[in-house]
Order: structure tokens, then sequence, then C-alpha cells
């Protein structure tokens, strides 16, 4: 990501699911260790963690370059 353009606000309805899977995608991005970046979803989803936001992003996960 270009850094001219930070901050970035990433929102959807309540700001935990679709914007959750949208910033644990982009910490991937940035080469954030698997457990960190799901551990940080997990945090702000809730109690309320969707298998399918999870499974997208692990399937992130595995496409992602290493």
């Amino acid at each position: 990501m270009d850094k001219r353009n930070h901050p970035l606000l990433i929102h959807c309805n309540h700001g935990k699911h679709r914007a959750g899977i949208v910033v644990a995608c982009t910490h991937i991005s940035h080469r954030w260790h698997r457990s960190r970046a799901l551990a940080d979803h997990a945090r702000f989803s809730h109690p309320k963690e969707r298998k399918a936001d999870i499974s997208f992003i692990n399937e992130f996960i595995a496409a992602a370059p290493t």
C-alpha cells in the first residue's frame, strides 16, 4: 500500500465482519503471521465470529505469496 494514502479507513455496517476480513487480509499481505492476523480478527469480531469469515481468511493465507 502506498503510505501517501494513509491513514486508511475500512468500515462496514458494524465494522466487524466484512471490514474485519479486509483488515486481516491486509495484515497478512503485510507479512503478519497467520496466528496474529486471526487473533486480531477474533478480538474485534467477538462474540460473533463467523466460520465463513475464518474460512475466507484461511483461503487468503493459503493463496498469499511467500
